[in-house]
């Protein structure tokens, strides 16, 4: 089970249904003229970001989880089962609601995020 908590504020989705992430390299590449191969100055990366997508059985929790996804906090998730146990990170973008289309029953939120380092 997936529990996403800003330390007063908490929520637990049924499912987590997607998890997007990337990172950009912020390495410097150095062009010099009459050599093959550039001169490289290395940085490390940035954190990581992407979207968050969960899925909910009412109308009532969904709304809950995106009252307090836009609070403008810092989040943890907790998950016992996958390496997003302890994961922090700040919405970034935007978050979406959408009614599941063939039943018409769950609720799906979808959350930009951005990692921080808390």
């Amino acid at each position: 089970m997936t529990t996403i908590s800003s330390g007063t504020l908490t929520f637990t989705p049924e499912l987590v249904t997607a998890w997007e992430t990337s990172q950009t390299s912020r390495n410097v590449l150095h062009t010099i003229i009459g050599k093959a191969d550039p001169d490289v100055t290395l940085k490390p990366s940035s954190t990581r970001s992407g979207t968050l997508e969960m899925l909910f059985l009412s109308a009532s929790s969904a709304n809950t989880a995106r009252g307090i996804l836009a609070n403008g906090t810092i989040f943890t998730i907790s998950d016992s089962e996958t390496w997003l146990n302890g994961f922090d990170f700040v919405m970034s973008g935007t978050i979406s609601t959408v009614l599941e289309d063939t039943t018409r029953n769950l609720w799906t939120i979808s959350a930009d995020y951005t990692e921080v380092i808390a």
